[in-house]
């Protein structure tokens, strides 16, 4: 029963980093569409902010669990 819980667990964070990535794809395709210098920068930053910490938490609950 536990390790059915931590498959669904990794399971879910995969999902999440998968649905993270999904996210910076399209901020950075928006960017190429509607070009605002100075918000597109941030949007791209922390797009690509979120990936990396989505994936560190898959990491550390590798690590974890």
């Amino acid at each position: 029963m536990n390790i059915l819980i931590k498959i669904a667990v990794l399971l879910l964070l995969a999902l999440y980093i998968a649905f993270t990535f999904v996210i910076f794809v399209q901020v950075r395709t928006m960017n190429k569409v509607v070009s605002q210098p100075t918000s597109s920068k941030t949007l791209i930053v922390l797009a690509l902010l979120q990936v990396i910490l989505s994936f560190s938490l898959f990491l550390i609950a590798l690590d974890i669990l």
